[in-house]
């Protein structure tokens, strides 16, 4: 099959979590709490908040696994919602049927990767399965191309609807090719994909 690659080929990380939240819910001392309990998360390697836009970055160890709940609980303690929950995970692409996964190393956090609306200007833009979306045919075979001969993928994106996790679903808004570490340069080697672009 032309996109059917091994799971002993898969391998990669989680990079960072990003978190959005309505910033009117979090005054007085809300933003030390979301601080300390950040911190408090065993995956977590660094926080940064910004109490005035209502965000934090969350830089992630290596071999930690990631889950929604590890989030939402810290966030609940401190009496805020979750607007959005964006990752940047690095891997190589797995296909398990239907569905187009990245897999973190050492923790073998699941993500499937899933295609963003893109409405049509000729087109009536359908209304998409409210708890599942796939892949575009066009991306799928984007990524699976770009994931040939050991490239590592930079996906990132936000989660789609992480509240019924698992499995988690990147919604790819970007991507960045990586060659792999032995045909690495010592500056790099990094180039990015075209943007994604709305359809005619």
């Amino acid at each position: 099959m032309l996109f059917a690659l091994h799971a002993s080929t898969v391998l990669g990380e989680i990079l960072d979590v990003n978190i959005s939240w309505n910033s009117y819910q979090c005054v007085q001392n809300c933003p030390q709490i979301l601080y300390r309990n950040f911190s408090q998360i065993r995956g977590v390697a660094e926080v940064n908040i910004s109490s005035t836009a209502g965000a934090a970055r969350l830089r992630w160890k290596p071999g930690f696994p990631f889950s929604y709940s590890m989030v939402k609980v810290p966030m609940q303690m401190a009496g805020v919602g979750v607007n959005e929950i964006r990752v940047r995970v690095r891997g190589q692409v797995l296909e398990q049927g239907r569905e187009t996964v990245l897999i973190s190393e050492g923790d073998n956090t699941r993500f499937v990767l899933v295609s963003p609306i893109m409405p049509s200007r000729r087109l009536y833009t359908t209304t998409p399965n409210p708890y599942y979306r796939e892949l575009s045919p066009d991306l799928r075979d984007r990524i699976i191309r770009e994931s040939e001969q050991g490239k590592l993928l930079v996906v990132e994106g936000p989660l789609f609807r992480p509240a019924r996790s698992p499995p988690l679903q990147i919604i790819v808004q970007n991507i960045r090719v990586e060659r792999p570490p032995e045909d690495r340069p010592t500056r790099g080697g990094r180039r990015p994909l075209a943007p994604l672009a709305p359809a005619p």
